[in-house]
């Protein structure tokens, strides 16, 4: 669907982006509808994968899925031509004798995704982490029967857990039964990890998270939302090595956590390569918190910067964030904030994008923001013609605002902004 875009003497056409299937995605919902059915014998069943290019076989295996219409007779048909990747995600209802076959049948998998699945155990975790030997991603997500056991390398002392060493990203979020042992078995055996998320564990409290932060492992994704967790968990040591957990973490969710300002200020004096920080939903952080990361020393390389729902977030603190030149993803939904500081910062992109000649600012989240008006759209509206007036159109990045719930800004000045070619997220309520 096409919308033209009118700046200055010239009209722009600019493609607007929909959810078109591609031409595989439709091959394999057209298999997996037409061929996998009763009707048809698990012979002809074999044929048509044997046949089928290996990235239309896991395209077709998700189709079943989302289907509902899995079961373990279709499931053991994959097994021999899903070489790779496996994702088995809300599949409740397949045996767990049919999943302790996965790791025989295929052990050259790298990506496993057993999220959902309310059967899975710590036999079907230790089967795959034993056998599958160049696992890198495996996600365990609400696996409520998965315990610290899964991750114990003694428990069995002549079948090792030789998957460990080859992980790269785990994710055992709202797994009830993990707890301290279980996150320090982690941070032993899995010596690869980059990417690790343990939200909603909330059996793992701040010593331990203060103590794997300061191990040695390579990670550079942290996800640990959901937890209660407070400063504690941002003990720093003495003397601090740089060569730690967190001193190479690249992105960090501490959605929903009790955290301060003090912690704010352990992550601008030792996390020296972050680039995404997520802070939605933490109330007792304040505007101090904002003037203190933007003396951080890795101030440049912060790209996403969420504030969502931090109520104690002001005009005072957005001011403070007009330093960060280099943000590309600003999400300060439901703060107290007014035109003054929106203005105020994206003034300050203008001027930095005109000295540099490169774009930052690519997507402003203001919903809720009830005081917002007609102002702060005028701003992102000229920010973004003046892009236009800079840049090769082919060259000159979308801008998106999402301003659900901001009732002050009127129906003309949206239309004006969407003419310009600014994305207007806004769902009516």
């Amino acid at each position: 669907m096409l919308h033209s875009c009118v700046h200055s003497t010239w009209c722009y056409c600019i493609p607007k982006q929909s959810n078109i299937p591609s031409l595989t995605a439709l091959t394999a919902r057209n298999i997996a509808m037409n061929h996998f059915t009763s009707s048809c014998s698990r012979t002809q069943s074999i044929t048509l994968i044997r046949n089928l290019p290996k990235e239309i076989v896991s395209k077709v295996l998700h189709e079943i899925i989302k289907s509902n219409a899995l079961t373990d007779d279709r499931l053991t048909l994959f097994y021999t031509f899903t070489h790779t990747e496996l994702r088995l995600r809300m599949c409740c209802s397949i045996r767990k004798s049919i999943l302790r076959q996965i790791p025989f049948y295929c052990p050259q998998l790298r990506i496993l995704d057993f999220s959902y699945s309310s059967q899975v155990n710590n036999p079907i975790v230790r089967g795959v982490l034993q056998h599958c030997t160049r696992l890198q991603v495996l996600e365990l997500d609400a696996c409520r029967h998965v315990t610290d056991q899964a991750f114990q390398p003694d428990y069995s002392p002549f079948c090792p857990l030789r998957a460990c060493t080859s992980l790269k990203r785990l994710s055992i979020a709202k797994c009830s039964q993990i707890t301290e042992k279980g996150l320090f078995l982690i941070a032993k055996t899995c010596s690869a990890l980059i990417d690790l998320n343990v939200s909603y564990c909330r059996r793992i409290g701040n010593t331990a998270v203060d103590a794997f932060l300061h191990s040695s492992l390579p990670l550079l994704r942290l996800e640990i939302s959901f937890m209660e967790l407070d400063d504690r968990a941002f003990d720093v040591p003495q003397p601090f090595s740089p060569f730690t957990t967190l001193c190479g973490l690249e992105y960090l969710n501490l959605t929903h956590n009790k955290f301060t300002d003090a912690s704010v200020s352990v992550l601008t004096c030792h996390c020296f390569c972050l680039q995404e920080l997520v802070l939605d939903n933490c109330d007792s952080i304040t505007d101090i918190a904002l003037e203190t990361l933007v003396r951080g020393k890795w101030i440049g390389k912060l790209k996403v910067l969420s504030l969502e729902n931090c109520s104690q977030i002001t005009d005072h603190g957005v001011l403070a964030l007009c330093a960060l030149t280099h943000l590309k993803t600003l999400n300060i939904a439901w703060c107290d904030i007014t035109d003054k500081s929106v203005m105020k910062f994206v003034h300050s992109f203008e001027q930095a994008e005109e000295e540099e000649k490169f774009t930052h600012l690519r997507k402003l989240n203001v919903n809720w923001c009830t005081q917002l008006t007609d102002s702060t759209l005028n701003a992102i509206t000229r920010i973004y013609a003046k892009r236009l007036d800079r840049l090769v159109f082919s060259q000159c990045p979308y801008f998106q605002i999402c301003i659900t719930g901001c009732k002050r800004m009127s129906m003309r000045q949206r239309q004006h902004a969407e003419a310009i070619g600014v994305d207007i997220v806004c769902l009516d309520i």
